[in-house]
């Protein structure tokens, strides 16, 4: 049986710190020409907008397969008994992995939740973009912006002609340029492109050959929002023996500001 620790903090999209996963055998699915790097910036509980969280997030596009993750970077926490085990931080997408195949123009959603893979395919969402006529500069890249919506948000997307490229951070994209800037009208997910790289040395694109959970979006949502309003009987019902320290409060359930409200 699994042993899991409740840290009372609150979260957003993906709902904890998480555990790693054997990550030593993979697919390779494509090589990476160009690598972008974004950072996003979250309000993981509505109420406290002056605490924001950030993770760092990599694009990679290869000729036929994109790849949206957080690098990983495992640290080392002591559970309740006194056990040193190393963690991810989950919060925000910090353990989500966003593939586009470009021509089944399907997604591939992967979320790492308490040392279980989760796992669902979609169409490519075909967004009903507003092309407007203000303009800004980014990364000296000269850039429009357009407006949407997707999963309950509004977005306001910055994209460049000049890196004419269908993508973008999350499952944003659908634009004649690749996305630059995005944030939902609320400002609780703002996406920053901080670097652009045309690689000269090809990264691989990979896939992790483990044994995955398949699911849906929604189902996949319904576990996560549970993980912030019923932590105990959710993480209880996955198997898990939940581990609490002497002095934590009776009260687990996290604020709930998702990415996806649908």
């Amino acid at each position: 049986m699994m042993i899991g620790i409740i840290h009372h903090s609150s979260y957003a999209q993906s709902p904890m710190n998480t555990w790693p996963l054997p990550w030593d055998k993979y697919t390779v699915l494509d090589s990476a020409k160009y690598k972008f790097s974004y950072d996003l910036t979250f309000v993981p509980d509505s109420t406290k907008l002056d605490s924001p969280l950030k993770n760092q997030l990599v694009l990679l596009i290869g000729n036929n397969e994109s790849k949206f993750f957080v690098q990983l970077d495992p640290k080392l926490i002591k559970t309740a008994n006194g056990t040193v085990i190393e963690s991810i931080e989950g919060r925000g997408l910090g353990g989500t992995e966003i593939f586009k195949n470009f021509k089944t123009k399907k997604e591939t959603i992967i979320t790492n939740i308490l040392r279980k893979g989760y796992i669902y395919e979609e169409d490519i969402p075909v967004l009903n973009w507003n092309i407007t006529n203000e303009s800004m500069v980014i990364l000296s890249y000269s850039c429009k912006k357009a407006t949407t919506t997707i999963l309950g948000r509004q977005y306001e997307a910055w994209f460049t002609t000049e890196i004419p490229i269908d993508n973008g951070p999350w499952k944003l994209g659908g634009l004649p340029g690749l996305i630059l800037k995005a944030n939902d009208v609320q400002n609780y997910y703002i996406f920053d492109c901080t670097g652009i790289e045309s690689l000269k040395t090809k990264i691989p694109i990979v896939k992790y050959d483990l044994k995955y959970i398949s699911t849906t979006r929604k189902d996949l949502n319904k576990l996560i929002k549970n993980l912030h309003v019923r932590q105990i009987e959710t993480m209880t019902s996955m198997g898990m023996h939940v581990l609490l320290k002497p002095d934590d409060k009776k009260d687990y359930n996290s604020p709930y500001n998702p990415l996806e409200r649908k």
